[in-house]
C-alpha cells in the first residue's frame, strides 16, 4: 500500500473519530441540560448549552436571560451563529422549563472604537415568548427568518456597516 493510501486513511480514521466524539459530546452536554432545566439549575444549563466560556443564566418572574460571549471571524458567522444557537436553545428551554414565559439571549461581540480601542459589549439580543416560540416549527425554520419572527430583536449598530 502507498504512503499516499495510509495517510488517506489515517487521516480518514482521525477526522471520523473525532466527528463520532463530537456527536458523544454534544449528547452529554444535552443530557447535562436537561437535567440542569429540571433542577432549575441555570449556572449549569448555562455551562452545559452556551458557546464560550463566559455563558450566564438568570431566572427572574418567568424571564429567562442567557448571556454569553463568543468571537466570530466575520459579521456574517457571527449574526448566523447567533441565529443557529436560537433556534436550538428556545424550544429546548420551552420545552423542559414550565417556569419560563420569556426568554432573552444576548451574545456579546468585540468591539473596536475609532481610536483602536477594544471593548466587549452586547451585540445582539433576541426575545421570545413561550406563545409566539409554541407556534415556530423549529425543526424547519430558516434561520435567516428568525429575527423577524421574535418579540423583539436588538442588533448592534456596528454589525450593520
Amino acid at each position: 500500500m502507498s504512503a499516499v493510501k495510509v495517510s488517506f486513511i489515517v487521516l480518514a480514521a482521525i477526522f471520523g473519530f473525532a466527528i463520532l466524539r463530537g456527536f458523544e459530546q454534544d449528547e452529554t452536554q444535552r443530557a447535562d441540560a436537561a437535567a440542569a432545566i429540571q433542577s432549575g439549575d441555570w449556572a449549569k444549563y448555562a455551562k452545559a448549552r452556551l458557546p464560550g466560556d463566559s455563558g450566564s443564566a438568570e431566572l427572574s418572574d418567568g424571564h429567562l436571560t442567557l448571556k454569553y460571549h463568543e468571537p466570530a471571524l466575520t459579521i456574517g458567522t457571527f449574526v448566523t451563529g447567533f441565529n443557529l444557537e436560537v433556534a436550538r436553545l428556545v424550544p429546548e428551554i420551552f420545552a423542559g422549563a414550565k417556569d419560563v414565559d420569556l426568554v432573552t439571549i444576548v451574545d456579546r461581540g468585540d468591539f473596536v472604537d475609532l481610536r483602536g480601542h477594544s471593548s466587549i459589549g452586547d451585540a445582539i439580543r433576541i426575545e421570545f415568548a413561550r406563545q409566539n416560540a409554541s407556534q415556530v416549527n423549529w425543526s424547519n425554520v430558516l434561520y435567516d427568518n428568525i429575527p423577524k419572527i421574535a418579540d423583539d430583536y436588538w442588533r448592534h449598530p456596528g454589525l450593520d456597516k
